[in-house]
């Protein structure tokens, strides 16, 4: 009976500890792990909140931090696309923003990235990986990409020399700067398509933190090559609420519909500005980005494009982030807001008609 009584007490006292280590891992006990870890284990949230259906991550001192992914329907299952391209452009996009964030891993050492994925139109699974150095993984042309096994890109002997030039916008033919302080006219020219938009001191503020791509375009169409640009602030303050953010919409074929627009945004955290297009269907293709001084600090930023012909400017604060970027695939006339899951306030938006344009 003693026995018994010992081997019941010995199962309640497992249970009662397994309890408590579950409940203290919930309520946000520190990591185990040195500070190198710490960032490890953030960047493998990050990418679990994305399109991988399973991540890790290690820090292996001497060797680096490596990420493992699995993707089964995601950025490997976008129609007319090759999947190895897809994820490829996923993963360089994912590496580029997040690898930055590992500011403590050594400069000499290595940040990969890893992604088994499954592939639809061979019907079978293939790993994709991208490493690079952790002094230049910022930098896209110095990573190396293997595909199953074989090297398809080498960027290990390209050095870089980052220095964004100043912005420059040719000379102005008419400006407009549009604020948004009085809601009635608000209302009538602009459109929201998705979203919580609401005029609040001076600003329009979306204030739906949970929907993606949550956007509003402005009722009145553009002509000619113009530059744009939209002052906007959020602040990253939890999951949910600025992991990702607000941006620009531009070449928009209709005010309703984000099919065929450009796009130039914040996301992960506000550390990266990312640039591309909505297709037919209303999915997002990646056509270049950055990592930038965090937008999500509760500070203004001026988000921009020029647009000039076929091709368009991509700056930040005054600054040229990217230059001679396609339009795709025909140019509309039409611009707005974008913003997603974060609570974003947008001050202001300047149209500048470029002198020698159609007006």
């Amino acid at each position: 009976m003693n026995r018994r009584r010992v081997a019941w007490l010995g199962i309640t006292l497992l249970a009662l500890g397994a309890v408590s280590w579950s409940a203290a891992l919930g309520a946000g006990t520190p990591p185990i792990g040195g500070p190198i870890d710490v960032q490890v284990n953030r960047m493998v949230t990050s990418l679990r909140d994305g399109d991988a259906e399973h991540a890790m991550g290690s820090y292996y001192p001497g060797l680096g931090a490596f990420f493992s992914l699995d993707v089964v329907r995601g950025p490997n299952a976008v129609a007319g696309k090759p999947a190895e391209r897809t994820v490829q452009d996923w993963l360089t996009y994912a590496l580029k923003a997040l690898g930055p964030k590992l500011d403590l891993v050594p400069a000499g050492e290595s940040i990969g990235i890893s992604a088994q994925f499954y592939d639809y139109d061979e019907i079978r699974y293939r790993t994709l990986t991208i490493v690079a150095r952790a002094a230049t993984v910022a930098y896209p042309e110095t990573f190396v990409v293997t595909l199953d096994g074989e090297t398809i890109v080498d960027g290990s002997a390209v050095t870089v020399t980052p220095s964004p030039a100043p912005a420059v916008t040719p000379a102005a033919a008419a400006t407009i700067v549009e604020t948004f302080d009085d809601p009635a006219v608000v209302r009538t020219a602009w459109r929201p398509v998705s979203g919580t938009w609401v005029v609040k001191d001076g600003a329009l503020v979306q204030t739906d933190t949970t929907g993606i791509d949550l956007a509003t375009f402005r009722q009145a169409p553009i002509a000619g090559d113009t530059a744009i640009t939209a002052r906007m602030r959020y602040t990253a303050d939890g999951p949910g609420s600025g992991d990702r953010g607000p941006g620009l919409l531009f070449n928009g074929a209709t005010a309703g519909r984000l099919a065929g627009s450009q796009m130039i945004t914040y996301t992960f955290d506000g550390s990266y500005l990312k640039w591309g297009w909505f297709d037919a269907s209303g999915s997002f293709t990646f056509q270049g980005g950055m990592t930038v001084p965090s937008g999500a600090d509760g500070a203004p930023h001026d988000v921009g494009a020029i647009l000039h012909g076929d091709t368009y400017d991509v700056t930040l604060d005054g600054r040229t982030l990217a230059v001679d970027v396609p339009v795709v695939p025909a140019h509309g006339d039409r611009i707005g807001l974008i913003d997603t899951t974060a609570h974003a306030v947008f001050e202001s938006l300047t149209i500048t008609t470029l002198a020698g344009s159609a007006s």
